[in-house]
């Protein structure tokens, strides 16, 4: 609703002095020239185009809402837009009607006054019927002389978006490379596990196939013994039924001497074969015997997979120790605290006991109630800690660093440090500076 341009802010002065004095404000003109319009001397581009979302009209009035970044004619605003967007925030972007386009426009309380001031304080536009009773104590301004403020606003709040809007850009980009890491990583740790489950499955193959050998050559030799003794029966019985035969012919004969003869032959061959040994042989059957699985030796045997989450940061904070001396006995003085998406970070100092010079420093690890304690197994923390002491103002002495590190499970984790306090250039410390750099590697065992 503010006027185009401050060419308008003339316009007004006019027309204001004009209603006081009594005189009628001349009619506005229009005109078109070079695609631009010429309204009450403010000049206005119409090169673009603006059309309705959803009508695709672009020969009414059309507003935007910067909620739903739709435009709209207004028609669609009244019937589909404002029904089920009440609290929703519309202007308007193009006046179809070019006597209008630009004016100040009338109150809606007071129609027959115009919005010619601004309120700060409720950020309203309002006219001088309502300054009077509402916002008389308010900082109320003109509206051309806001206008120059809001633009000003708002071409700050446009460099803001833009110099904000790159860094934004380059941490999607830093996430969607760690998601493609992430599922890099997951497909080359799913090739691994199928590797080393066929690895185990070539294994457990080849046993049974040399089992299986293994019993086919077994039985071999048993099939092989068999198979001779019944070769060998079966050849007796042939030559027991041909020597049966041999009777039958004889007794056919009427040979005497014959008989005689072949009889003590037939006699000895009767011995051989009934001498002969029919052996017992074992009924040979073959069983797979197995012992239950058992899910320890085979998860042992397939492995595991382990998902790390890693996480790092630096911590700096300096410890007053007049503040550490005046505290309770075993009170501790903390830092602020560091928030590393859903951990949190502090250091923390106390004397170990009133007037002595050792100092019991931490570095305290919260996970947070936002990590999902069910799924992490432990954490392990590495922190290099620095410190140095400060002596009236003047860091002196020697900086001391020190590495820990600690592996707990939920939720949180300390890492001390004990520090003595040294006595330099006829004085005692009065501040210490700890910094930390910390990696922290949350992992989860599946």
């Amino acid at each position: 609703m503010f006027p185009s341009t401050n060419s308008k802010k003339r316009k007004i002065e006019q027309e204001s002095a004009a209603s006081v004095s009594g005189i009628q404000s001349v009619p506005s003109t229009s005109s078109s020239t070079e695609g631009e319009t010429i309204v009450d001397g403010v000049t206005a581009k119409t090169d673009k185009i603006f059309s309705c979302d959803a009508c695709k009209s672009s020969d009414n009035d059309i507003y935007k809402c910067i909620e739903c970044y739709k435009y709209m004619c207004f028609s669609c605003k009244n019937t589909r837009h404002d029904a089920f967007n009440a609290d929703h925030h519309v202007f308007m972007v193009f006046n179809q009607d070019t006597e209008t386009r630009g004016r100040i426009r009338q109150c809606i309380e007071h129609t027959k006054e115009k919005m010619e001031f601004y309120c700060k304080k409720c950020s309203v536009a309002i006219c001088k019927t309502c300054r009077a009773p509402d916002h008389q104590d308010h900082e109320v301004l003109g509206i051309c002389d806001y206008r120059d403020e809001a633009e000003a606003e708002f071409k700050k709040l446009k460099d803001e978006l833009e110099l904000k809007s790159p860094e934004f850009e380059k941490y999607v980009g830093e996430v969607s490379a760690k998601i493609d890491s992430m599922e890099k990583s997951a497909q080359t740790s799913c090739s691994e596990i199928d590797r080393h489950v066929k690895e185990i499955c070539d294994v457990v193959t080849q046993r049974a196939n040399n089992l299986k050998e293994d019993l086919k050559k077994t039985l071999q030799e048993d099939k092989q013994m068999m198979e001779k003794i019944v070769g060998g029966t079966a050849d007796l019985i042939g030559r027991m039924a041909k020597m049966s035969q041999n009777i039958s012919d004889i007794l056919i004969g009427d040979c005497m001497y014959d008989m005689t003869e072949i009889l003590t032959i037939m006699k000895r061959q009767r011995d051989e074969w009934k001498s002969r040994d029919l052996a017992r042989l074992h009924v040979v059957k073959s069983k797979h015997h197995t012992a239950p699985i058992d899910l320890k030796s085979v998860n042992d045997m397939v492995g595991e997979f382990r998902v790390t989450r890693q996480a790092n940061t630096t911590l700096k904070h300096r410890f007053n120790y007049d503040v550490m001396n005046n505290k309770k006995e075993n009170e501790w003085v903390y830092s602020p605290v560091c928030r590393l998406e859903d951990l949190s970070l502090y250091f923390r100092a106390k004397f170990q006991s009133k007037g002595t010079n050792n100092l019991d420093l931490g570095l305290f690890v919260n996970c947070g109630d936002n990590v999902n304690k069910s799924t992490i197994n432990y954490c392990t923390v590495r922190a290099t800690m620095t410190l140095c002491d400060w002596y009236n103002g003047k860091m002196e002495g020697k900086e001391e660093t020190k590495t820990l590190i600690q592996t707990f499970t939920q939720p949180f984790g300390i890492l001390n440090w004990n520090h003595t306090l040294k006595y330099i250039s006829w004085s005692w410390p009065t501040e210490c500076t700890l910094s930390a750099t910390v990696e922290i590697t949350m992992t989860t065992v599946l």
